[in-house]
């Protein structure tokens, strides 16, 4: 969990809502996803599996921690960019 502080507010520091970290990944690929807030979707607009085990390995699933051995994929980076104001 992360909390973030409200900079908007001039000369004060405010804690807003907690922002959950997930992400998706499909076994078949070294790339990882963002999800929204619903958990239910990518950043990019994927669907994400609720089914717990894909023996193909290509549906989309949750993840808590972030996988540090597979690359974000571009689209995802490119609208966090974008929401974020980079």
């Amino acid at each position: 969990m992360i909390a973030r502080n409200d900079s908007r507010l001039r000369g004060t520091t405010r804690t807003v809502a907690p922002v959950f970290a997930m992400y998706a990944i499909r076994p078949i690929n070294d790339i990882y996803h963002l999800i929204t807030r619903g958990g239910q979707d990518t950043l990019c607009g994927l669907k994400v599996s609720r089914i717990a085990y894909d023996r193909t390995g290509n549906r989309l699933q949750l993840v808590n921690e972030l996988p540090v051995e597979r690359t974000i994929c571009k689209h995802c980076a490119r609208i966090q960019n974008q929401e974020s104001g980079g």
